[in-house]
């Protein structure tokens, strides 16, 4: 009956694990899924350094740093990717900026990162 108790609770452990273990702690990063006014960057919290030389356009503009929303191609791992994309230009005065977004990382705490 211990071994199952045991058991048990470890299972729970797991499962409460396996569901904490994805939280997304940038979940506004995309701006949902709107465009046009308020979908910049900047808007939900984005920056460039040095700020002075990048374009920061709206979402599903053209040029600069901007959402992409993909419906259709674009493969992602051999699987066609549909959703929002941050679309960051490394070109001309660009090359030397370096981009972040606030985030709140806490000790002893493992985290993976990933960027398509």
């Amino acid at each position: 009956m211990k071994k199952i108790i045991t058991l048990f609770i470890f299972a729970i452990f797991l499962a409460f694990n396996a569901a904490f273990a994805q939280t997304n702690l940038i979940s506004n990063w995309c701006a949902g899924t709107t465009t046009g006014t308020g979908t910049k960057p900047t808007d939900v919290g984005w920056l460039c350094t040095p700020a002075a030389t990048f374009v920061w356009n709206e979402a599903n503009a053209s040029g600069g740093c901007r959402f992409v929303d993909v419906t259709t191609g674009w493969p992602y791992n051999s699987v066609p990717y549909s959703g929002r994309l941050m679309y960051i230009r490394w070109d001309g005065g660009n090359a030397l900026s370096y981009f972040t977004y606030p985030v709140t990382l806490q000790a002893c705490k493992n985290y993976t990162f990933s960027w398509k």
